[in-house]
């Protein structure tokens, strides 16, 4: 006979264990002390196995049939309910311990191990867009309740702004961070995937204006007359005169420069295309010949000079961006691209991009008009495990 509310409230104890049964495996267990527990007893693999549902009064009766109920339907599916609670603790657990901000810290450590760290590096950008864009807005909320309707509010906020790269970057972190959550806190499905199907078309690019051979002239009579910071100047020079990337420029130091052969020996971690190269051959950079570049003679003055006015207290500090005075702002810290903006102003079209002088481009103009010259370097270089012994350096003429 089915079990009623009043029968449950007036079952007392009896000094010893007894059980009221309701129905379909669903019975009260009634203890020795009175404390009232639900159980459900099914049948699995030959046994008569039973799990607790709950206390009474806290599970009422009715509450106690619906749990008991959704035990049957999951016997009748093949699913053990001890084994499907046991999964539902489990992701519960997980859903409060790992917050989209808690998977993203580890996501960012693993990254780490595989990026190089730096002002304008990949990891630097995540952790900058993560903190301004994405955490504020997804940070507290669980991994696993996250949808793809979320993640595309994030980004139309970004896109609205009109930072369509920004958006795209973080539409590829999306999808790698929650690759990396279905494998490591058992995240069922990636919302994602898919995201760029509905991004929105990024404008025309404009790309950065050049100096033209004829317009050089006049480019560096302002720059010889330029009024401010003397080592942005030299530093303007320096790039034409040797075509290197503003950030292997940034970060030179005077250990670098071997003056008396007139070389610059840029080691492989600061160059672009040696730090790819390592990354793809699994080597360290011990195992990379370093990045000479030949110094005419106008190089080697404007490193010297840049060498002269390095503060004596920064022994360490990049040699191409020294103090005016010691202990300035501008002793403490290299220059960053902005320190050629100027030209922007200066000139009517043409500038010194901000991002790098372009190598291309210092090939083109030695072939364009004619120039040809060659140096001898008869001393080998040793570096490491790597031996380079460069006879000669010659520019192609036409």
């Amino acid at each position: 006979m089915p079990l009623t509310d009043t029968a449950i409230r007036l079952a007392k104890p009896t000094g010893r264990d007894y059980t009221l049964k309701d129905g379909d495996g669903l019975a009260l267990f009634v203890g020795a002390s009175g404390a009232k527990n639900w159980h459900f007893r099914f049948s699995w693999a030959g046994k008569q196995p039973r799990i607790s549902l709950g206390t009474y009064p806290e599970i009422s009766l009715k509450e106690a049939r619906e749990l008991r109920d959704q035990a049957r339907a999951l016997v009748a599916k093949g699913v053990a309910p001890r084994i499907h609670r046991r999964q539902e603790r489990k992701a519960a657990l997980l859903a409060a311990s790992n917050t989209f901000e808690a998977v993203f810290r580890s996501w960012r450590d693993f990254k780490a191990l595989s990026l190089k760290d730096g002002r304008q590096s990949t990891l630097s950008q995540v952790d900058r867009i993560f903190k301004k864009d994405l955490l504020p807005a997804l940070g507290p909320q669980s991994i696993f309740e996250i949808t793809r309707a979320d993640l595309l509010e994030v980004l139309r906020k970004i896109e609205g702004r009109g930072a369509h790269t920004t958006a795209e970057k973080c539409r590829t972190w999306f999808n790698q961070l929650f690759r990396y959550a279905m494998v490591e806190v058992e995240l069922q499905s990636n919302p994602a995937a898919d995201l760029d199907i509905v991004a929105m078309p990024k404008p025309r690019v404009k790309h950065n204006p050049f100096l033209r051979m004829e317009q050089l002239p006049a480019f560096l009579v302002k720059l010889r007359h330029y009024g401010g910071d003397l080592n942005t100047q030299l530093g303007l020079r320096l790039l034409l005169l040797t075509g290197v990337r503003t950030g292997e420029m940034r970060s030179a130091v005077p250990e670098q420069f071997d003056l008396e052969r007139s070389l610059w020996i840029v080691p492989p971690e600061n160059v672009k295309q040696l730090q790819e190269q390592m990354r793809k051959k699994n080597k360290d950079c011990t195992e990379i010949p370093p990045y000479l570049v030949p110094l005419p003679r106008q190089a080697v003055a404007i490193v010297r000079e840049l060498l002269r006015a390095k503060s004596p207290a920064q022994p360490s500090a990049t040699c191409c961006h020294t103090a005016a005075s010691p202990g300035s702002a501008s002793a403490r810290t290299p220059s960053t691209p902005r320190s050629s903006a100027w030209a922007t102003r200066t000139c009517s079209r043409a500038t010194v991009s901000g991002r790098r002088s372009r190598p291309h481009s210092t090939s083109w103009a030695t072939t364009r008009t004619g120039w040809r010259r060659s140096f001898p370097m008869p001393t080998p270089i040793r570096f490491g495990r790597a031996t380079t012994t460069p006879s000669t350096w010659s520019s192609a003429g036409p």
